[in-house]
C-alpha cells in the first residue's frame, strides 16, 4: 500500500542542485497514517537524496536503520525531512 509521492523536477530557474524524486512531505503524511511499513522505498529515495545534502549523517543512519525501532526512525524523518526543506531555501 504505497500513495503517489512522486514529484516533477525542479524548474530551471532553481538551479542545477539534483532533485529529490521523493515528496517528503507526502511520504510524511502516508508514515503518519500507517507507518513505516511499506514505504521502504521511498525512504531509501530520500535516503539516497539527503546523503547529497548537507545533512546530519546520524539521522540519516538511524533513519536507514531498519533493526532501530520505528518510533526512533520516524522522529529520525522528520528531522531529516525539516533540514532539507530549510535546505531549498
Amino acid at each position: 500500500m504505497t500513495t503517489a509521492l512522486r514529484t516533477t523536477p525542479n524548474p530551471p530557474a532553481v538551479g542545477p542542485r539534483p532533485c529529490a524524486t521523493v515528496d517528503t512531505d507526502a511520504l510524511a503524511w502516508a508514515i503518519e497514517r500507517v507507518g513505516l511499513a511499506g514505504h521502504e522505498s521511498a525512504i531509501a529515495e530520500t535516503l539516497d537524496f539527503a546523503a547529497t545534502q548537507p545533512v546530519s549523517r546520524v539521522l540519516l543512519d538511524v533513519l536507514g536503520d531498519t533493526d532501530a525501532p520505528d518510533v526512533v526512525r520516524i522522529r529520525a524523518f522528520g528531522k531529516l525531512a525539516l533540514q532539507l526543506a530549510r535546505n531549498r531555501r
